[in-house]
């Protein structure tokens, strides 16, 4: 009777074992994601719009599983006035705000595991040889004066403001056709200091570019 209380309770043992072998009573070693923030390997989750699909190195990631890191883009859109996640089944490539789902498999050791973060693409200034000046683009602007010390108040001249965006054509390209004033890009002529002024060029139709900045020398008209 004794051996047989022996031979059951090995029994029993080596039946715990082999289901423990094969996953059937194994626990599951807590998986972990971590994003690094520090180092050559810190993981960067912004770029600035450059016409190229988004890129996430998975070396700026940091996980105790032995399963194989993935990584899903998603985009945020408004459903029924709420904002709702929109997998995406490639990486991004236009300015806006996405997030990035990284992932780890349940493994034969590890269980799974899923992180989350906010990536953003944000945009670029627009390119210099969009700009096209005409031969009668003012080298100078003037501008008037007014007040005194630090309420000097100095407005730029209306009619050299309206040659300037008159001599402003931007295209996208030699053979695109020309983007509209004040419909695709407006402009702004501002007066920066006594010596300098500024001609801000906005887009309007062009999601993912910010515009352009051309500084010009501001004189103050002669009296």
């Amino acid at each position: 009777m004794r051996h047989t209380r022996i031979l059951t309770i090995l029994l029993s043992a080596a039946t715990m074992m082999t289901l423990a072998s094969c996953g059937g009573e194994a626990k599951l070693e807590k998986a972990y994601i971590s994003f690094v923030t520090t180092g050559d390997d810190a993981a960067v989750f912004e770029k600035v719009y450059d016409g190229k699909a988004a890129e996430f190195d998975l070396k700026g990631v940091k996980t105790n599983s032995d399963g194989q890191l993935s990584i899903t883009w998603y985009a945020f859109e408004t459903v029924e006035e709420k904002e709702v996640e929109k997998k995406l089944d490639a990486a991004p490539v236009n300015v806006g705000k996405y997030q990035i789902v990284v992932s780890t498999p349940k493994t034969s050791k590890f269980e799974e595991r899923t992180v989350k973060h906010d990536y953003e693409i944000t945009k670029a200034e627009m390119p210099e040889s969009w700009l096209i000046k005409g031969a009668d683009f003012p080298t100078v602007i003037h501008y008037t004066e007014s007040g005194s010390g630090s309420r000097i108040q100095r407005k730029t001249i209306a009619t050299e403001v309206q040659t300037v965006k008159a001599n402003i054509t931007i295209k996208k390209s030699a053979d695109a056709a020309a983007l509209v004033l004040d419909t695709d890009y407006k402009v702004n002529v501002s007066v920066t200091s006594a010596t300098e002024a500024s001609v801000q060029i906005q887009l309007v139709t062009e999601a993912n570019y910010s515009g352009y900045t051309l500084k010009v020398t501001a004189e103050k008209q002669a009296a």
